[in-house]
C-alpha cells in the first residue's frame, strides 16, 4: 500500500504511518514511523504545506488553497523538496541504504541512538514481511540494500538486535540452495540496484555533467555497463574499507564480503576484494560455522564440478591467478579458513580438468602454482587426484572433498613423514621433478 501512494495522497500516507498497530512487530518501530511522519510533515515548509493541501482535499476543504504541482515543475530541486511521495516498492529497503548524518541537531550520542532505532525498526519489519508475505522485490535488490548496513558506523553495527536481524535476513535470502540458473539473476539485479542507487546519490553532479556529456559514437549499452562497473567497484571499495576498519569483527559483515566471490560477479570485483582484504582474508572465516553453511557458501562461488562430467565452463585464467597470487602473499591463512578452501577448490578443479583435456592448461597451472608453499602445492595435487577419482564429478561432491581434506588434520603436509615431505618439496631447485611426480600420480588415476 505505502509503495503505491502517490503525490497528492500525503494525508493518507500520514494516516497510515500514524497507525501503530500496523507496524507492530517483535522490535520497536516508533522511531521508524516517526522518520516517515517527519518527512511528510516537518522536513520542510513545502512538505508541511503539501500535507495540509492533501488533507483539505480528502476532507473536502476549500480547493482554492491547493497549489498546482506545475508551480514546481520547472525546478527539479524545488519539486524534490516539496514532494516526498511516491516512495516506491523498495521504500523499507531504502531505509537501510540511507545516509546517516552526524546527529548535530540531537547531539552525537542521541543521533546514533535514533539511527540505531530506525534501522532496527526497518529490519524488524522486513524480517516479519519476508516470513509472512515477502515483498515483490527481487533478491538481488534486497541484498544490495541489506549490504549497505555494513557501511553504517560501528556504534550501529554492534547493536545485538541489528546484528541478529542482519544474519537472519541474509540467511533467508542466501542461506538456501538456489537453482543455478537464478544465480546470474541475483548478481545482475544486485549490480543494477547498486548502479541505480549510485545515480540517485549523485543526482546533482549528474545534472551538471549532462551539459558536457558528449561522444555519441559510444553505444548506450556500453556506457551503461561501464557505469555499472564503476558504481559497483566504488561500492565494494567502501565495503572493504569498512571491513578493514571495524567490520571484520562481525560475522554478518564476513558473510556479505563472501558474497562478492560468487562466480557471476566480474573478475575485476573478485580481484579487488581479494587484494584489498589480503592482510585479513582469514577474517572471512566464521567461528563455529556449521559444515552445511560452509559448503553452501563455497558452492555458491563455483561454476560447477569437473567440466568433463557436468559440462560446466572452466574458470578464466585471470580468476585462477587471483587465488594463486593471494595464497603466495598471505601469511595468516590456515587450512580450515574459508578463503583457503575456496582457493583450493578453484585451483584443484582447474588442475584436474586440465589434466583430462589440455596440456597447455597444465603448463599454465605449473607457472601459476610456482611460488606457493610445498604444503599448498601438496593440497592442490592431492585434492585434484580425489576429484579425478570421483565418478560423479558434481560441484557438491568436489566441494565436499575439499572440506574433508582441509579439515582432516592428518592430511596436513606437516603431518606427513619426512620422506614424503622431502619428495613433495615445491621449490625452484626441484620444481620440475616434483611436477613430474604430481602428473604421474594423476596419471595413475586415469589408468585405474
Amino acid at each position: 500500500l505505502v509503495g503505491r501512494i502517490n503525490v497528492g495522497h500525503e494525508a493518507l500516507a500520514y494516516f497510515v504511518f500514524g497507525q501503530q498497530d500496523l507496524f507492530r512487530v517483535n522490535g520497536c518501530t516508533d522511531l521508524f514511523r516517526s522518520l516517515f511522519l517527519g518527512e511528510l510533515s516537518v522536513a520542510s515548509r513545502d512538505r508541511k504545506e503539501q500535507l495540509e493541501h492533501s488533507a483539505k482535499l480528502f476532507n473536502k476543504g476549500p480547493l482554492n488553497s491547493l497549489r498546482c504541482t506545475a508551480d514546481f515543475s520547472t525546478a527539479a530541486n524545488a519539486r524534490q523538496e516539496r514532494f516526498f511521495l511516491p516512495v516506491g516498492t523498495t521504500w523499507i529497503w531504502n531505509v537501510l541504504s540511507s545516509t546517516i548524518t552526524s546527529g548535530e541537531a540531537y547531539g552525537e550520542d542521541q543521533g546514533i541512538k535514533n539511527a540505531t532505532g530506525i534501522v532496527a525498526g526497518a529490519l524488524s519489519l522486513l524480517m516479519q514481511l519476508e516470513v509472512s508475505c515477502p515483498l515483490q522485490v527481487n533478491t538481488g535488490t534486497k541484498l544490495y540494500h541489506l549490504c549497505n548496513v555494513c557501511l553504517f558506523p560501528e556504534e550501529i553495527l554492534r547493536d545485538d538486535t541489528i546484528a541478529a536481524s542482519l544474519s537472519l535476513l541474509f540467511s533467508q535470502l542466501c542461506g538456501v540452495p538456489s537453482k543455478e540458473s537464478n544465480d546470474f539473476v541475483v548478481v545482475r539485479d544486485f549490480i543494477q540496484e547498486c548502479f541505480q542507487h549510485s545515480r540517485l546519490s549523485r543526482a546533482k553532479k549528474a545534472t551538471d555533467d549532462e551539459a558536457t556529456d558528449t561522444d555519441p559514437s559510444l553505444a548506450t549499452e556500453k556506457l551503461l555497463l561501464d557505469d555499472e562497473m564503476r558504481a559497483l567497484d566504488d561500492f565494494v571499495g567502501d565495503l572493504c574499507e569498512s571491513f578493514i576498519e571495524y567490520g571484520g569483527q562481525y560475522v554478518f559483515c564476513a558473510r556479505f564480503m563472501r558474497f562478492f566471490f560468487r562466480h557471476d560477479f566480474p573478475t575485476k570485483i573478485t580481484k579487488s576484494v581479494a587484494e584489498k582484504l589480503l592482510p585479513i582474508l582469514n577474517l572471512l572465516s566464521v567461528e563455529d560455522e556449521t559444515r552445511d553453511s560452509l559448503q553452501l557458501s563455497l558452492l555458491q562461488s563455483m561454476k560447477g564440478g569437473l567440466p568433463s562430467m557436468d559440462s560446466s565452463s572452466r574458470d578464466s585464467s585471470a580468476l585462477l591467478d587471483i587465488f594463486a597470487a593471494a595464497l603466495k602473499k598471505v601469511n595468516k591463512l590456515n587450512r580450515q579458513d574459508y578463503f583457503y578452501m575456496l582457493s583450493i577448490s578453484f585451483l584443484s578443479r582447474n588442475m584436474a580438468s586440465s589434466f583430462q583435456r589440455c596440456e597447455c592448461g597444465l603448463e599454465a597451472m605449473k607457472k601459476r602454482l610456482s611460488g606457493v608453499t610445498s604444503a599448498i602445492f601438496y593440497d592442490v595435487v592431492l585434492t585434484s587426484k580425489q576429484l579425478l577419482c570421483d565418478k560423479s564429478g558434481t560441484k557438491e561432491s568436489m566441494v565436499g572433498r575439499v572440506i574433508e581434506r582441509c579439515l582432516d588434520y592428518s592430511a596436513n603436509f606437516q603431518m606427513q613423514d619426512k620422506e614424503t615431505q622431502k619428495l613433495w618439496q615445491w621449490t625452484p631447485s626441484n620444481e620440475s621433478a616434483t611436477w613430474k611426480m604430481a602428473l604421474d600420480l594423476l596419471d595413475c588415476v586415469k589408468d585405474d
